[in-house]
């Protein structure tokens, strides 16, 4: 029966005006694909939507399709399905939008509003009411950018997006305050995963407590704190008679007991407007080398109910779950104990050990209770600004999205280094190497008993360049080797590296570095493989913004960027390399090798009728960066300078140049590079530092 209806659509859709048959049918499709999902057959509306894919160039794209097609694998954890739900996506953004996909594209939009910056968003939300082509185009492009295995089928960041969309649908629907459906704390899940820690609970009255700090902050003798009663209590005054300056055991009895009633009093007060509210604390662990740098403190997010509309959602900070009448509500006149400060100690005491967030703005408050002049009738309204701040503070350091995917993967670094170049036609590049030490991600045990085999494993860097609109404009991998010695001290194993010249567009292009490690499951020993569980064993990612590139104008004389190295050997030999010797990115020298340094001279003038070379001059000089007083005294010392004068026939003059530096005692130098082209006065430097050291 299923087969004849498709027929039957296929037949009207023949029929159908041309400009609009592919839309309709897209239209059709779709519908059809909800009516199966409805009936609960997923797997057939995931079989009906991708026909609409398969059909090529007689169905225009639909995001819907896309959109809905990941939902259902995502939410039925359909795993067989993840690189067709990718390419549904992508899909369904391929082509052109219009009016019919306008809301569905807004959705999308505020879907991923959670793992996106501000400006990012709200600039996508102008395309999105003035040029959809242009937001759909930018939604696929961004998708294509976060995916961080480039070999894989797949995109894993954009499955685990809709991941945690699904799991916040089943496990966070207290309301449906946002565009999932969910309550807000889906919100944070979706831009950072998991917490590391949770609690949960309820914010419960405390009478004794309430009224122990009462009694200190009267300096009652029964308070927690301890104390003498004092006739000039802040709270209340036992004023002894003009004729008598000793008040009597009697009088002090019934001072006492207005004090304890008094106290008694404000407990009440502040238990009249406390509300057992729920609520959930989520903690995100950080470090000073985790995605907030080196701020250091835990993410904090706050869920609970409101304290006058108990409404749950993400709050700003404790304080949200307390009525505001308690702020209005300043104890009585001339009382300094407002229902909100007791609360706000109450509040924060239930919650001190979850944070140091909680425990600073607890022990602050307490600390109140007993200092001169602690506190005042603004006491609670500065405490809350304060809390409210220090927690958007916190919050503002998080990352804008985390992967738990990319987390969960053992993770070596890598690092970058890049020099500006320009190439035979004039095109700037970035000569590109890529380092790294996959060794460190491997089980120690088995690389220290050398265990591990070089082909057991292989190892690819990648590249990808993408402008401001996601665009990718360079992609690139190449294969590194994999040292293992068995030395057992996984640090002095050398480190795998590779080039790359990557074209040097403009200093806004974005570039993803990523390395994967592999297994090698078809040359790999058994009992590697019951070790490496994952085909990707480990997992290297780093982004960098390109620099501005050399300028390309020929009247302008340019020098590239100067790569430093020594004459140590052997040295690890790149076919497409421009240097011919052992590079330190770092920039340091052994004392007992000469320093070697490439650079390029562009633009240079030749006379190209009467065939005669054009001349200039390099002059370098080298310092040491931080002069004593006799060394700035005497300019010469320590200083090495040398003017070499050069011919050529060529605009661009390329040399490897070797400084004698073995004079040079262990410290940090300044080189100086200047080219000057005498016929036209043109002239360009360089400046760079440099270091010697011990062997």
């Amino acid at each position: 029966m299923k087969s004849v209806l498709l027929t039957l659509v296929v037949l009207s859709f023949q029929a159908w005006p041309a400009s609009n048959q592919s839309i309709d049918y897209s239209e059709t499709i779709w519908r059809q694909g909800q009516e199966a999902l409805a009936s609960g057959n997923a797997k057939e509306a995931l079989r009906i939507w991708k026909t609409a894919k398969d059909a090529n160039e007689n169905i225009e794209p639909d995001p819907r399709i896309g959109f809905d097609y990941i939902e259902v694998v995502t939410s039925n954890k359909l795993m067989d399905y993840y690189k067709d739900a990718s390419d549904m996506v992508y899909w369904g953004l391929s082509g052109k939008c219009n009016e019919n996909h306008r809301s569905e594209i807004g959705t999308e939009l505020e879907r991923i509003r959670p793992i996106i910056n501000p400006g990012m968003y709200k600039a996508w939300k102008g395309y999105l009411n003035n040029d959809l082509d242009t937001i759909c185009s930018i939604l696929s492009r961004y998708w294509k950018q976060m995916d961080p295995i480039l070999s894989t089928e797949y995109n894993e960041r954009l499955i685990e997006h809709w991941e945690r969309i699904a799991y916040s649908k089943t496990h966070f629907n207290r309301n449906s305050a946002t565009v999932y459906g969910t309550d807000d704390r889906a919100l944070v899940y979706i831009k950072l995963g998991e917490p590391d820690y949770r609690r949960r609970n309820t914010m419960r009255y405390n009478r004794s407590q309430v009224r122990a700090w009462v009694m200190d902050a009267m300096n009652f003798p029964g308070g927690s704190l301890g104390g003498a009663s004092s006739s000039s209590d802040s709270l209340s005054r036992a004023g002894a008679t003009s004729g008598d300056r000793r008040p009597s055991i009697s009088r002090s009895m019934v001072q006492d007991r207005a004090r304890v009633d008094r106290a008694d009093r404000f407990s009440r007060e502040a238990e009249q407007l406390h509300r057992i509210r729920d609520y959930e604390i989520w903690i995100y662990l950080r470090d000073e080398n985790g995605p907030t740098g080196d701020y250091d403190k835990n993410l904090v997010y706050i869920f609970g109910e409101h304290g006058d509309t108990g409404f749950f959602g993400m709050l700003r900070s404790l304080e949200d779950m307390i009525p505001d009448a308690a702020f209005r509500d300043q104890g009585g006149q001339g009382a300094v104990l407002s229902p909100a400060y007791l609360l706000q100690l109450l509040f924060y005491q239930q919650v001190l050990t979850v944070d140091d967030y909680f425990a600073n703005a607890f022990y602050d408050l307490e600390s109140r209770l007993t200092s001169v002049n602690g506190l005042n009738k603004m006491t609670a309204f500065t405490a809350r600004s304060k809390n409210i701040n220090e927690l958007n503070y916190i919050q503002v350091q998080a990352p804008e999205e985390e992967s738990t995917f990319e987390n969960e993967k053992r993770a070596f670094d890598l690092d970058v280094y890049q020099y500006r170049l320009l190439d035979d036609n004039n095109k700037p590049y970035l000569a590109t190497y890529l380092t790294g030490q996959p060794q460190k991600a491997l089980v120690f045990n088995q690389v220290k008993e050398n265990r591990y085999g070089s082909d057991d494993f292989s190892l690819t860097f990648y590249n990808k360049s993408t402008d401001s609109d996601y665009n990718v404009i360079y992609r690139a991998e190449k294969n590194a080797p994999i040292y293992l010695d068995g030395r057992g001290d996984v640090e002095q194993m050398d480190p795998s590296s590779v080039f790359m010249r990557v074209p040097n567009i403009e200093s806004e292009i974005d570039q993803l570095f990523t390395a994967e490690l592999r297994l090698n499951e078809e040359t790999a020993s058994d009992s590697i493989m019951a070790v490496e569980s994952n085909s990707i064993s480990a997992f290297g990612k780093i982004e960098k913004n390109q620099p501005e590139p050399l300028s390309t104008n020929p009247e302008q004389l340019e020098m590239s960027d100067i790569i430093v190295g020594s004459t140590i050997t052997p040295f690890v030999r790149y076919a497409d390399s421009p240097v011919k010797f052992d590079v330190s990115h770092h920039r340091k020298i052994p004392a007992d090798n000469n320093l070697m340094i490439h650079f390029e001279i562009y633009h240079l003038r030749t006379d190209s009728i009467s065939q005669t070379p054009g001349p200039f001059e390099v002059q370098y000089k080298v310092r040491p960066k931080n002069r004593n007083f006799f060394q700035r005294l005497f300019k010469n010392s320590n200083k090495t300078s040398l003017t070499l004068n050069f011919e050529t026939f060529e605009s661009t003059y390329k040399t490897d140049l070797e400084i004698d530096t073995s004079s040079f005692d262990p410290g940090s130098y300044v080189l100086e590079l200047k080219a000057l082209e005498r016929s036209t006065g043109r002239e360009v430097s360089r400046q760079i530092e440099f270091e010697i050291h011990d062997s």
